[in-house]
């Protein structure tokens, strides 16, 4: 039947099963049915090239068509190149999904080259998988699925499991994290950002950098809404908290129920120097040509590898006072200095300064001064010290020269003469005594 321009036909139009029904002058497109229980509809243009079986599938490039959608070439159940399957049925593996083949090696059972993606039941996961086909009807491994609930899981033997690129080199490429409340970003700059190949880790809540790593490996912790905050001295960089600029403050913390520790490693020694906390013992250790040097526990601050409490320096001090005098008879009736300094190491005292006032008489019968801290107990800490009387005439033990004592567990230096009974003649009545006193605090 041969028609030139508009025919309307009316009812149905049958054709023999080897005619087809052509579209131009010639050959070139045309449309063929073919009847009985293997009856398709298929479509070409110079040759064959897609069938709609009477099973509603069609099929691209081949005229065996297993899955609802099929563009490859296909033999029986094997898929002889490159191709696609959409809704394959399970016996053939993958069952509800699509099958992207790579290769021509699958026949239901053998190990193939392909990628899938599949949604399977109410949870609306979906898979992407590669490799092997397995029997379990994904179609091969899984490498990512993403749940109904927006979960997403990468996987991938070796190599990069997730790659975000921008090929802007004054831009960033980031992966933002949002909150409810709150969003928070994650990326790097480009090579002519500043800084340039940046990491960051970014609140856009509170629109602050809370962390940077620059090209150079050093890492910045801080509260900055710039990138370009200055990491302080080059040769302790590496790590920085804080800015300069920061109003608030900065900490480090190491949380552990056993022990914490910085550790100075070299090529030699991973503990050539550190700091460490034991919890058990409660000391802070310190170490220093890969020895231990230093303890602080209870106690106080020991040396190297010493545990005894006795040995332990728990105190040091300096500072002044004004002791109070005690006469035996007379009185002092005016002061140019009354000041004494002392230093208290652990529990060492030393005392020492100029002493200047004048009394109503030259014998006071006896004389002592307050100490800044009671003297120890026990007779090895009865203690007494020279000290030097200027202007002073005659007197016990001699000239010039008198004798300071503490006895044990007493508050004040008292002065003594060679007998080591009470004395009190300064051999003038416009003394200036030196005092240079030591003795073991209680």
């Amino acid at each position: 039947l041969d028609v030139n321009g508009h025919t309307n036909i009316v009812g149905d139009v049958a054709l023999p099963t080897t005619n087809r029904l052509y579209f131009g002058n010639s050959d070139v497109a045309w449309l063929k049915g073919v009847h009985g229980g293997s009856g398709y509809l298929e479509f070409g243009v110079n040759n064959a090239h897609m069938w709609l079986t009477r099973d509603g599938n069609v099929g691209i490039h081949t005229f065996i068509a297993n899955a609802k959608l099929e563009i490859g070439t296909v033999t029986g159940g094997t898929m002889n190149a490159t191709g696609i399957q959409v809704n394959r049925p399970h016996s053939l593996g993958l069952q509800n999904g699509i099958h992207v083949y790579n290769d021509g090696g699958y026949n239901g059972s053998a190990s193939y080259q392909a990628s899938a993606f599949k949604a399977t039941g109410t949870d609306g996961y979906a898979f992407v998988a590669s490799t092997s086909a397995g029997s379990d009807g994904l179609g091969g491994n899984v490498n990512a699925s993403i749940n109904h609930e927006g979960f997403a899981y990468f996987s991938r033997s070796s190599g990069d499991t997730l790659t975000l690129e921008s090929t802007d080199t004054n831009g960033r490429t980031t992966l933002k994290f949002n909150t409810n409340g709150n969003e928070w970003e994650m990326g790097a700059r480009g090579s002519s950002g500043n800084p340039n190949n940046a990491f960051y880790i970014y609140d856009n809540a509170a629109t602050r950098y809370r962390m940077t790593i620059d090209s150079s490996g050093r890492v910045l912790i801080s509260n900055n809404t710039s990138l370009t905050v200055a990491h302080g001295s080059t040769n302790a960089d590496n790590l920085v908290i804080g800015a300069a600029g920061d109003s608030g403050q900065s900490g480090i913390t190491l949380g552990s129920t056993t022990a914490s520790s910085i550790r100075f490693a070299d090529a030699s020694d991973d503990t050539a120097g550190a700091v460490m906390y034991n919890h058990s013992t409660e000391r802070l250790t310190f170490y220093a040509n890969s020895g231990l040097r230093a303890t602080i526990d209870s106690d106080g601050l020991k040396f190297f590898n010493d545990t005894s409490s006795n040995n332990a320096l728990d105190d040091y001090e300096e500072g002044s006072y004004t002791p109070t005098a005690t006469l035996g008879s007379g009185s002092i009736t005016s002061t140019t200095s009354f000041n004494l300094r002392y230093v208290k190491i652990g529990r060492l005292v030393h005392i020492f300064g100029r002493l200047h006032f004048t009394t109503s008489q030259n014998d006071l019968s006896s004389f002592s001064l307050s100490l800044p801290f009671t003297n120890s107990s026990t007779m090895k800490h009865d203690t007494s010290c020279i000290t030097h009387v200027i202007r002073c005439n005659g007197g016990d033990p001699v000239q010039g020269i008198r004798i300071f004592r503490a006895n044990p567990a007493s508050t004040t230096m008292f002065m003594n003469d060679h007998e080591g009974q009470s004395y009190g003649n300064l051999g003038t009545n416009s003394p200036h005594i030196n005092i240079n006193f030591s003795y073991f605090a209680a």
